[in-house]
C-alpha cells in the first residue's frame, strides 16, 4: 500500500496494556477509596463504607459482562466499549458503583485524579516492536503522527526516549487531548475562522451514525474534537487523508470517523482479557481495512509520493 501519512492512537495500539493491567486497576481501586469514598458526600465525616475488593471485582464484571452494548459514557454519549481497555473498564466500574450507592440522586463526576495517579503510576511500556516500525516509516520520509486523548507531553516525553532523540525529527508529530470519546459538531469558532471549507464539507457530510449496528447500540460517527486533531496535523488539507493510514485498537473510536472521511484504516487486535470483540473485526474487513496482532504489518507501507 503506497500512503503518505500514517496516524497512530497511542494508549493500547503502541503500548502493552497486558503488562499494567491488574495493577493499574488496583491502584484505580485504591484512589476510588481516596478521592471519592474517604468521606461522607454529606456529613464530610470518614466514611465507614469504603468500596471493599469485592464491591469492586463485582462491577467490573457486570461492565465486562454487559460490553459492547454497554459503552465508555466519559463525555455522557457511549462512544466505545466499556471494557474495552482498563482505562474504560475502570472509568465505567466506578460510575456503576456510584450510581448503584446513589440511587435516584444526582450523578457525581469523577476525579481525573483516579485515571491521571494511576496510570502514571502503572506507565504501559511501549510494545517490543514500536520504535523499529516507526524508525521504518520515518526512513521511509513517511509522515507519523499521533492522535491521542493522551496528553502531547507525555507522549513526546516517551517518543523521545524510545527513538533516543533530544528533539523529534520534523515529519514525526504528536496532537494530545484529542478527546475522541466526544460525540459532538464542530464549534462556531471553527466554522467561521478555523478550519477550510472543503474539510467542514467533509465533516458536515458524515453519517450521524454507523449504518450497521453491531454491537447492540449505535456507533456514532461524528466526533468533533478528533476531526479538528486530524485537521491539524494534515495542516487543515483533508484531501490527504485519502493517503493516511489510521492505526488504533478500538474500532469505534479510533477508525470508524477516520474510513468515513475516506481514510484507510489499520486495527491492531487488544490482546487478553481485553479482546477485540468480532464485530470490530468485521467492521475493519467491510470498510476494506486491515488488522493484525502487532505493528509490525505496518513496515510494508510505501511513500505515496
Amino acid at each position: 500500500m503506497k500512503i503518505k501519512n500514517v496516524v497512530f492512537d497511542f494508549d493500547g495500539t503502541c503500548t502493552q496494556i497486558p503488562v499494567i493491567h491488574e495493577q493499574f486497576l488496583k491502584r484505580f481501586h485504591e484512589e476510588l477509596n481516596k478521592h471519592i469514598f474517604a468521606l461522607n458526600t454529606y456529613t464530610l465525616e470518614p466514611n465507614p463504607n469504603p468500596v471493599s475488593l469485592q464491591e469492586w471485582e463485582d462491577a467490573k464484571d457486570i461492565v465486562r459482562k454487559n460490553s459492547p452494548k454497554a459503552g465508555w459514557t466519559l463525555a455522557v454519549t457511549s462512544a466505545a466499549p466499556a471494557a474495552a481497555d482498563p482505562y474504560i473498564l475502570a472509568h465505567e466500574a466506578a460510575k456503576f458503583i456510584l450510581r448503584n450507592r446513589r440511587k435516584g440522586k444526582a450523578e457525581v463526576d469523577l476525579p481525573f485524579e483516579l485515571h491521571s495517579i494511576s496510570s502514571a503510576a502503572h506507565e504501559a511500556p511501549w510494545r517490543n516492536e514500536a520504535k523499529e516500525v516507526i524508525e521504518t516509516l520515518l526512513n521511509k520520509k513517511i509522515n507519523v503522527y499521533f492522535i491521542s486523548n493522551s496528553g502531547s507531553a507525555k507522549i513526546t516525553k516517551l517518543l523521545k526516549e524510545l527513538l533516543g532523540k533530544d528533539e523529534l525529527p520534523p515529519n514525526l508529530k504528536v496532537q494530545s487531548d484529542a478527546n475522541k470519546f466526544r460525540i459532538s459538531e464542530l464549534p462556531l469558532a471553527d466554522q467561521q475562522f478555523s478550519l477550510p471549507a472543503n474539510a467542514i464539507a467533509s465533516y458536515e457530510a458524515l453519517p450521524v451514525l454507523h449504518n450497521v449496528n453491531a454491537c447492540g447500540r449505535p456507533v456514532f460517527l461524528r466526533r468533533g474534537e478528533y476531526f479538528r486533531s486530524i485537521c491539524a496535523v494534515l495542516q487543515n488539507d483533508i484531501d490527504q487523508i485519502k493517503e493516511t493510514v489510521f492505526c488504533g485498537d478500538i474500532w469505534e473510536m479510533d477508525l470508524a470517523m477516520p474510513h468515513a472521511l475516506g481514510g484507510k484504516i489499520h486495527l491492531v487486535k487488544r490482546a487478553s482479557p481485553f479482546d477485540t470483540y468480532e464485530y470490530e473485526l468485521k467492521a475493519v474487513m467491510a470498510s476494506g481495512g486491515q488488522f493484525s496482532d502487532d505493528l509490525n504489518a505496518l513496515r510494508s507501507l510505501e511513500l505515496s509520493n
